[in-house]
């Protein structure tokens, strides 16, 4: 029997602080960045489940099925872009309710380097700082 996964399969929006998971306004192999909570497609992400921890997760984005939260490589820097190759992420939940989303080799975690409307999002050693804290919050 297979665990309960952290994150149940479905579309969420991802909050990194006061913004969203932000696919570049919509455009495919843009950044992933921080975005505004506007009502729009490219801010809502499918998380599918693979594997059998429980943890490890796809995440793909609902304006443009077949475009996935991709990292070309997972180095110290490197930003989130969408991408045709899925990336296979792994969750770690923290106590209050937010994950630290982490490469698989886990080395490092998503990160906003600052709080601030477009940044993107890049990985980063896990620091344990605010800015390295999501939360998932079901749309459907």
């Amino acid at each position: 029997m297979s665990p309960v996964p952290l994150i149940p399969n479905g579309v969420y929006k991802i909050w990194g602080g006061p913004y969203v998971a932000n696919l570049s306004n919509g455009t495919p192999s843009g950044n992933i960045v921080a975005g505004e909570n506007v009502e729009t497609s490219w801010i809502k992400w499918r998380i599918q489940n693979r594997g059998d921890g429980g943890n490890q997760v796809t995440i793909e984005n609902i304006l443009l099925p077949g475009i996935f939260a991709y990292v070309e490589q997972e180095n110290t820097g490197a930003p989130l872009v969408g991408s045709p190759r899925p990336t296979l992420w792994t969750l770690v939940k923290l106590d209050e309710g937010t994950f630290y989303i982490q490469t698989e080799d886990g080395q490092n975690v998503w990160e906003l380097p600052r709080i601030v409307h477009g940044q993107p999002i890049v990985l980063h050693p896990h620091s344990g700082q605010v800015n390295q804290k999501w939360r998932f919050d079901l749309q459907e």
